[in-house]
């Protein structure tokens, strides 16, 4: 891993951000949400959307450079979106999103974490597997953009064994 170029901050995302959160979004997937899927989630009670802004603070107005998108219900975790800047990867910001919302919500009772990620996806497996994920199944054709497989991978309990 590369250190974090300059400091970098987590903040919520707002309404303000989704313009931003789009551009980036678009830039790191083949299959972005779409906006309505943004603006769903801001309203959503069970979701919550992790930045990370360049900057020690929201006053700075520096770039957003990653994101993390969940739902938090009851005991869990469901991590729905990760991405990172193209030009910002493999300096620690996804860890780093991803330590964060492991860590508070540890701390708020939860027991299981889980998420899905494209099979081809190596530098992200990596990542959640250096956090204590591993695959518990596959989604078939779950990604349009390729008709890739998914792999559902969890931490902690799996729901229902």
């Amino acid at each position: 891993m590369h250190r974090l170029a300059g400091t970098i901050h987590l903040e919520a995302m707002t309404s303000d951000d989704l313009d931003e959160v789009l551009a980036l979004e678009t830039r790191a997937f083949p299959d972005p949400w779409t906006r309505a899927q943004f603006e769903a989630e801001l309203t959503n009670p069970h979701a919550e959307i992790l930045l990370a802004r360049r900057g020690i603070s929201t006053q700075d107005g520096g770039a957003i450079v990653g994101y993390l998108a969940y739902w938090h219900i009851l005991d869990e975790i469901q991590i729905l979106d990760v991405a990172v800047d193209p030009d910002m990867r493999r300096q620690g910001i996804a860890r780093m999103l991803l330590a964060h919302v492991l860590t508070t919500s540890a701390t708020q009772d939860c027991v299981t974490w889980s998420l899905e990620v494209r099979a081809s996806n190596d530098a992200a497996r990596r990542l959640y597997e250096g956090a204590g994920f591993r695959v518990v199944n596959t989604r078939p054709g779950y990604y349009a953009h390729g008709k890739e497989d998914a792999l559902i991978m969890v931490r902690g309990t799996v729901p229902g064994t």
